[in-house]
């Protein structure tokens, strides 16, 4: 626990929640909740493509390549959300399973497609290194920065939907799936509750808890943080206030 390397790991899981937290509360305002699964699948369904016709792991290209399907991706749930509003959660999960599905297709021609993907749906995050921790140091600030000083800039649809399509695409291959879509939305619902100052503390304890855990356990870190998240984002549910909301929910 106290080897120096153990830093990595909390410094990029600290830049992801200062990354998305902030957009996961945009995302519960606009009720895209989805989005999220949409777009990073997406971005894991691009880079396990470029894997498998050009048999390369070079992180520049391969975060390019992930950044253009998740811009290509946000962009079509932006059309998606202006033009059906009452069925875009709907639509918003077909595209999921359509990303998700040539994901697999293109995970399953790859000779190392099987590990590709599963580190593209839950990473290790132990192993993370300090570029790692730059880039999502670098998400965090811009993100948080904009999110306290000019939040009107991500209040802008297609402001929005570029920040996290391109930020979202970024920490996937850092995190995994999983792992971002629990950062976005855990604490998101703890922030409307309790306000963002406890909403971080809850979220740090539940990240230091899953990295404790998964160091004990010898299990996946991604999978230990994931599920700690998601325990403590049901914290942030409110009782509903009247029956008839009891009855829709």
């Amino acid at each position: 626990m106290a080897e120096p390397w153990f830093a990595f790991p909390l410094l990029v899981l600290f830049g992801a929640l200062l990354t998305l937290g902030p957009l996961g509360v945009r995302v519960l305002e606009r009720g895209v909740v989805f989005v999220d699964l949409a777009v990073a699948q997406a971005a894991a369904a691009a880079t396990l493509c470029f894997q498998f016709w050009f048999h390369t792991h070079d992180r520049l290209v391969i975060s390019t390549v992930s950044a253009i399907g998740a811009i290509i991706c946000a962009i079509l749930v932006a059309q998606v959300s202006n033009r059906w509003p009452r069925r875009r959660e709907a639509l918003i999960g077909l595209i999921y399973v359509a990303s998700a599905m040539v994901a697999m297709v293109a995970a399953q021609a790859s000779p190392h497609g099987r590990e590709d993907m599963q580190a593209l749906l839950a990473a290790d995050v132990l192993w993370t290194n300090a570029e790692d921790s730059l880039v999502a140091i670098a998400c965090g600030s811009l993100i948080f920065g904009a999110h306290r000083f000019r939040s009107q800039w991500l209040e802008r649809t297609l402001v929005f939907y570029v920040a996290f399509a391109l930020t979202a695409s970024l920490l996937v291959q850092i995190l995994g799936v999983f792992l971002v879509f629990s950062l976005l939305i855990a604490p998101a619902l703890l922030a409307e509750r309790f306000g963002w100052r406890r909403a971080f503390g809850l979220s740090t304890l539940a990240i230091a808890s899953g990295l404790v855990l998964s160091w004990q356990t010898d299990m996946s870190s991604g999978v230990c943080v994931s599920m700690m998240l998601v325990m403590t984002g049901f914290l942030g549910m409110r009782s509903p206030s009247n029956p008839s909301e009891s009855k829709s929910g």
